[in-house]
């Protein structure tokens, strides 16, 4: 039987532009935590939109679906989440799994209460290369993780991590809604609703708001309205609510990325993968990690790769039957001592030498078994946002919508060294500036600062050049 009143949690309350209306703190924590209304709210549809990231070496540009519930729906996901999570983290420690599984949880510093983040595990992960000396790191990468979960499987590993044999009913009401979950494009509905219109211009379509984002409406629309305009109800419309893609293929798998609670069902899904892993990796000396749906290994030098990859396949198997390895993902880098420094080289699946021009990058650094620095992909996303930043700013100048000076103040600001003063709900404004004197400090290497000497040289070269271009 789940105790509601053992549980603790504060709902954070949400304003973005959705289907319902804003509620306040105490009707959000009655609403989630009360297994009748559970039982009987109604879930809206998903928001979702799309965003496009290019890589160097590729001219086909990544597409990522983004996600998002209503108000109301992210209160009762969010409060079911946190009732598993502390299941789950029970059962992590009884298969002694703690340190193991790093995403989505909070993971302490030490003694303190400080959560560990993403720098502090790529910093254990490259300690410990450092104290093995010779290993071979393996990492690989599970395709379409979160698309790939099958339902009933879910549903299984639920009722595990509960205790219980079938899910009780307001349980059961959430799991229904985020395996059968439904979408509606947020352009399309807020074209469909009037907030939104497109514009040809130069050729190329433009989106044009019809309210600015401080000015929009909380609720997109009445009930009613929803019903007839978005549902289709009275069918002056016709719908534009999509259903889980995959379940219209009568593949009964996928939930949404995005969902409040979709975190939690993605690391317990795994729970058997994991404990099967670490055995093995307890058995063999390997040391083992995952965060989402990336896998880091570290392997003696005389490891048979391909074995590891076999091993890894037949376990994931078991796991619902749809998921697998993302092939052209997977990487094995070779760490081995000479003359008391630590060399890397790259290796293919067989182990035979690829290159050794890179090292093991992990979570967003990389390490040859001496500096500790940010991969390079992330460093030149910052250059581009931030060059696409200043452009748009400098150009809301020059349409007189603001002033120069402040706006060049604001540059740094977003860019560079935050100012102190410029404070939301009293925190201070964390950058890709900021982050990096973060890493340097957690990574103890000096390395990482170099990486962005020059960033503030780069902004001044373009905010003259963008200014120049408007003279």
């Amino acid at each position: 039987m789940i105790k509601h009143d053992e549980i603790l949690w504060e709902p954070k309350l949400k304003d973005y532009p959705h289907f319902d209306a804003p509620v306040n703190q105490q009707e959000a924590k009655k609403l989630a935590t009360a297994s009748e209304e559970v039982q009987k709210h109604k879930f809206f549809p998903f928001l979702s939109y799309k965003i496009l990231s290019r890589k160097f070496a590729t001219k086909k540009p990544k597409e990522r679906v983004i996600n998002y519930c209503a108000r109301k729906d992210a209160y009762i996901y969010s409060y079911y989440r946190s009732i598993l999570l502390d299941r789950y983290n029970l059962l992590l420690e009884s298969y002694r799994l703690n340190d193991c599984i790093i995403a989505y949880r909070k993971i302490v510093q030490g003694n303190t209460e400080s959560g560990k983040c993403n720098i502090h595990f790529a910093k254990d992960a490259f300690d410990e290369v450092v104290r093995r000396k010779e290993c071979i790191a393996i990492t690989l990468d599970i395709t379409s993780f979160f698309e790939s979960l099958n339902h009933s499987f879910i549903k299984q590993k639920w009722c595990e991590v509960l205790g219980v044999d079938e899910l009780p009913q307001d349980h059961y009401r959430v799991y229904r809604q985020v395996t059968n979950y439904k979408v509606v494009d947020r352009d399309e509905c807020y074209i469909r609703l009037g907030l939104m219109t497109i514009e040809v211009k130069d050729g190329k379509p433009k989106k044009k708001y019809i309210f600015s984002r401080k000015e929009q409406p909380k609720q997109l629309c009445s009930v009613e309205e929803f019903r007839e305009k978005i549902a289709g109800d009275k069918g002056k419309y016709q719908s534009i609510i999509k259903n889980n893609p995959h379940v219209n293929k009568g593949e009964l798998r996928g939930i949404p990325q995005g969902s409040p609670i979709s975190d939690v069902i993605a690391n317990m899904y795994l729970l058997d993968f994991d404990h099967n892993l670490k055995l093995l990796a307890d058995k063999k000396d390997w040391y083992y990690r995952r965060y989402s749906d990336d896998i880091l290994l570290l392997v003696p030098l005389d490891t048979n790769l391909e074995e590891v990859l076999r091993d890894i396949r037949i376990f994931l198997d078991k796991e619902g039957g749809y998921l697998s390895l993302k092939d052209n993902k997977s990487t094995f880098t070779k760490f081995y001592q000479t003359d008391d420094i630590i060399k890397c080289e790259i290796l293919d699946e067989k182990g035979n030498t690829k290159n050794t021009d890179r090292g093991l990058e992990y979570l967003g650094f990389s390490f040859d078994g001496r500096k500790r620095t940010l991969k390079s992909q992330p460093i030149a996303r910052y250059y581009k946002k931030t060059r696409q930043g200043i452009r748009s700013d400098i150009r809301r100048t020059y349409n007189g919508l603001t002033d120069l000076k402040k706006v060049q103040a604001t540059i740094y600001h977003k860019y560079s060294t935050p100012n102190q003063k410029w404070k939301r709900n009293g925190n201070p404004h964390i950058n890709f500036k900021t982050y990096g004197v973060r890493a340097t400090k957690i990574m103890s290497d000096k390395s990482i600062k170099k990486q962005l000497n020059k960033h503030k040289k780069f902004i001044r070269r373009t905010l003259t050049e963008e200014i120049k271009k408007l003279n």
